[in-house]
């Protein structure tokens, strides 16, 4: 009675598994095209998806990614469960349950996390191809075998290979790289550069810049800049809100 109980709650985990399996990536990758037809500003040639993760369709695109976190990490229980013989498979059964992790934290360390949104981003996009190899490693099913490789070689070569054809061929193409929603840095070099070439025809500027609209963040930064015998005076200010704090050691 005990073993029967035990197949019908396996069978019960396999079909839950494939179902989650089918719509993590279904509604997931639908909720996110919604996000990108929704979005006001969003481009596929200049932005990057993690992008969607702030502004005014940030809680369909981080929905889209909590989600499909959750249902492929009930998916990952499912193949771990069906292929439950050799080491290797639970191993990559489990390293595609530590992406389904990270793929879910993407959608509560958005771009604006910098540091936090890269290591759960890393850790989906590099945890998930390798856990493919290792169950085409470890199983001699057919129908398990090919799929498996045909998505870790797949996803290994999107990592690895098309950033590099992107760097080499000139294509204008968006990188997960999050703005700065106020660099006072490079408006400081932006006033001196607008003075030393005397943009606005005078030795000194006293203007508005005005950043960070894409990303939710909108900021004012005041420039004033003047020319002073061989060198620029360049001050930049505005007002500002806490929203994070360090310390060097």
């Amino acid at each position: 009675m005990g073993e029967f109980r035990t197949n019908v709650q396996d069978r019960m985990l396999l079909r839950l598994g494939g179902l989650c399996g089918i719509l993590g990536s279904v509604l997931a990758l639908g909720m996110v095209f919604a996000a990108t037809v929704i979005s006001l500003w969003f481009r596929w040639d200049t932005n990057a998806l993690s992008e969607l993760g702030v502004g005014e369709v940030s809680f369909v695109f981080n929905s889209a990614v909590v989600i499909g976190g959750v249902l492929n990490f009930i998916f990952a229980l499912g193949v771990r469960r069906y292929l439950s013989g050799r080491r290797v498979v639970r191993i990559g059964a489990a390293l595609i349950m530590l992406s389904s992790v990270c793929l879910a934290f993407v959608g509560v360390f958005t771009v604006a996390y910098h540091f936090a949104h890269a290591i759960v981003s890393l850790g989906y996009f590099v945890s998930a191809p390798i856990g493919f190899i290792l169950i085409w490693l470890g199983t001699e099913r057919g129908t398990i075998r090919t799929p498996s490789i045909v998505t870790g070689i797949a996803a290994l070569l999107a990592i690895l290979i098309l950033p590099m054809i992107f760097l080499v061929v000139p294509f204008k193409v968006g990188f997960a790289v999050p703005e700065d929603p106020a660099t006072g840095s490079g408006n400081g070099c932006l006033a001196g550069y607008l003075v030393k070439h005397r943009y606005f025809g005078k030795d000194r500027i006293d203007i508005r810049v005005e950043q960070g609209y894409e990303i939710g963040r909108p900021s004012l930064l005041l420039l004033k800049a003047e020319e002073k015998g061989e060198g620029i005076d360049v001050y930049v200010g505005g007002k500002v809100a806490m929203v994070a704090k360090g310390q060097f050691i």
